[in-house]
């Protein structure tokens, strides 16, 4: 019998989950220096010993959440995009298998199988053809809700990175955001009183947002969050689940031939 070696596809969600993580804790810790009025000492000292400082560090902390917001936007989308490559790379893999090209020892093809594996998705990455509208088209499967919302936030991203953060058409997003109820009501501020023998609960909620065409996307830092936590814990998860349910195995096994 020959041997085999499988490699988790379930690590990749993990990893970009992480990566999205890193975005919103660089989101969250400008936004508190921004607070706390920390921009006013911006400084650094560069490699060569020359210490660097940025004039008029005041205002720029003042408009640092929105800036932060709209860098962590166009960052998960760029995450997600470069996941939804992994997805269809695996496709290709497990319609074609993979082949072995030269002679290998057994201890030898995990790492072959690793390398053959980032070859593919960089072929993926690298086929200007497979923009993010056409990358969704190969989980044409999942809930058409959760794609239309991947959709519209590819959709301000573009607008953001590629437009001047001028939107061409109307943008209408749909996210999703835990909140805290007590008696029915959304808790909004703390510190809070809760009656005697009342409850707290978590709950899900839907946010729709709409950015105008030709009016400059001005996001905050809830925005950013209520987006990040929708592609995290929603969308990329149902593309995930649904790539799986097709054919395309939690993890990929090929024979040492």
């Amino acid at each position: 019998m020959s041997p085999t070696v499988t490699v988790d596809l379930a690590g990749w969600v993990g990893e970009f989950q992480r990566e999205l993580d890193g975005l919103l804790s660089d989101m969250i810790q400008l936004c508190k220096a921004a607070e706390e009025n920390r921009y006013s000492d911006t400084g650094m000292r560069q490699s060569s010993g020359v210490w660097m400082t940025i004039e008029n560090a005041e205002a720029l902390g003042e408009t640092a959440p929105q800036r932060a917001a709209r860098y962590s936007v166009i960052g998960t989308m760029s995450k997600f995009s470069a996941f939804l490559d992994r997805l269809i790379a695996s496709q290709r893999i497990a319609k074609e298998s993979i082949p072995i090209r030269r002679p290998l020892y057994e201890s030898e093809i995990p790492g072959y199988v690793k390398e053959y594996m980032e070859e593919i998705v960089a072929e993926v990455a690298r086929d200007t053809k497979l923009n993010v509208p056409n990358k969704l088209d190969r989980f044409h499967g999942v809930d058409p809700v959760v794609i239309e919302m991947a959709r519209n936030y590819n959709k301000l991203r573009n607008a953001l990175e590629h437009h001047h953060d001028l939107p061409r058409m109307d943008i209408a997003i749909s996210m999703r955001r835990l909140v805290l109820m007590t008696g029915g009501e959304e808790i909004k501020q703390f510190p809070v009183v809760l009656p005697a023998g009342g409850s707290v609960d978590v709950k899900t909620i839907e946010i729709d947002k709409v950015f105008p065409a030709a009016q400059k996307v001005m996001l905050e830092p809830q925005d950013a969050y209520d987006l990040i936590f929708t592609v995290r814990m929603i969308v990329a998860p149902s593309i995930y689940q649904w790539h799986i349910g097709a054919g395309n195995p939690k993890s990929t096994t090929t024979p040492a031939t």
